[in-house]
């Protein structure tokens, strides 16, 4: 019995990691970029908006994909570092760096 718990946990273990929805973090990381740049929430909706449209989302969708994301905790860091790194690229472009 011990023995089929250890291979239970080496098989799991050794599944391959999900990685997120790469049109969700692109969009994210948009929406973030938007909500750092403007202040007045009227911008910031309607920016959101246009944002979601272009990657094909709506409101409803583009907030059940990311609750998806929480329901593994694993899915969601990978999901949160590839947004960071999003950021990290469009923070530079938008500079000029």
């Amino acid at each position: 019995m011990r023995f089929t718990v250890i291979i239970l946990f080496i098989a799991v273990g050794c599944t391959e990691t999900a990685l997120p929805d790469r049109r969700l973090v692109e969009a994210y990381s948009d929406v973030v970029v938007v909500r750092e740049v403007f202040t007045d929430s009227g911008v910031v909706k309607h920016k959101n908006d246009s944002i979601l449209q272009s990657y094909g989302y709506d409101s409803t969708e583009f907030a059940a994909d990311l609750r998806s994301m929480s329901r593994t905790p694993q899915l969601l860091k990978t999901f949160f570092d590839s947004v960071s790194a999003a950021l990290v690229q469009k923070r530079m472009k938008r500079s000029g760096l």
